[in-house]
């Protein structure tokens, strides 16, 4: 499904704590990418936050919430700047 819904490889102009870097990705990336938070998260809810576009860039925000084999909760919130080509 992932690769019906996405094209062969996404940018992303992503900013974590003022330090902005490039990533590009490919379907099958991301799939390896939501297998690596299984293993950390176990089944985990997501929430998307916040959607706003202006012209080629898509800003998302959203949140993740899961819990470890000790059953603490975990939670991340990220976001993400897409440029759309």
């Amino acid at each position: 499904m992932v690769y019906d819904l996405m094209r062969v490889q996404v940018i992303a102009h992503q900013v974590q704590s003022e330090n902005e870097y490039i990533i590009t990705k490919s379907p099958q990336d991301y799939i390896e990418h939501v297998k690596d938070i299984l293993e950390l998260y176990g089944q985990f809810g997501l929430e998307i936050q916040e959607i706003l576009a202006d012209d080629q860039k898509v800003y998302v925000r959203w949140g993740q919430t899961g819990q470890t084999s000790k059953n603490e909760t975990i939670i991340q919130s990220a976001s993400a700047v897409y440029l759309i080509e």
